[in-house]
């Protein structure tokens, strides 16, 4: 088994034993601030729309101004 595949199903097995939270954070209505960013307001949409495209990763979309949202998303489901 080449080491990419072990990797693969080390990956599998641990997704399978502790299943991934994909929050997916919504863009704001807020005016696009490109300080600290690396890509333009174009390229951030587009990545956004990219990642919404992706099967199989079930994202929870959310709002980056509803941090109370998250709360009851994750409460009872991370283990620390």
């Amino acid at each position: 088994m080449a080491i990419a595949d072990e990797i693969a199903s080390m990956a599998f097995k641990f997704e399978t034993e502790y299943p991934s939270i994909n929050l997916f954070v919504q863009p704001s209505n807020k005016k696009y601030d490109s300080r600290g960013r690396y890509h333009s307001k174009q390229e951030s949409d587009e990545v956004s729309e990219l990642i919404q495209r992706i099967e199989g990763i079930n994202l929870i979309p959310i709002s980056f101004d509803r941090f109370d949202e998250i709360i009851k998303i994750l409460d009872g489901k991370v283990f620390l």
